[in-house]
C-alpha cells in the first residue's frame, strides 16, 4: 500500500486535473496512478500495462549547466522504444 502522503498527492493532482478539464469545457475520462521508482521507467511501465493511447507529460525548459546535468523525464520517455 502506498504511503499516505502519496495517496493525498494523488487525490490533489486528480482534483486539480478534473478542475482544469472542467474549466476548458471538454469531457474526458482519465486515471491517476502512483508508482515508486525512476520516473521515466515507471511512467513507461504504467502506460504499457494499461495500454494507454495518450499520455500527457509536463516539461520544464532548462538552460545552461542545469540542462546538461538534470535529465529531462519527458524526453527520456519519448526516446524509449515502444513495445
Amino acid at each position: 500500500m502506498p504511503p499516505r502522503d502519496f495517496v493525498q498527492r494523488k487525490n490533489i493532482s486528480k482534483n486539480q486535473t478534473e478542475s482544469f478539464i472542467q474549466q476548458i469545457g471538454i469531457r474526458i475520462d482519465f486515471s491517476a496512478y502512483i508508482a515508486a521508482g525512476t520516473p521515466y521507467n515507471e511512467i513507461s511501465s504504467v502506460a504499457k500495462r494499461i495500454k494507454a493511447n495518450l499520455m500527457i507529460v509536463g516539461n520544464i525548459v532548462r538552460i545552461g549547466i542545469k540542462e546538461l546535468i538534470i535529465e529531462n523525464t519527458a524526453e527520456k520517455i519519448l526516446s524509449r522504444p515502444s513495445g
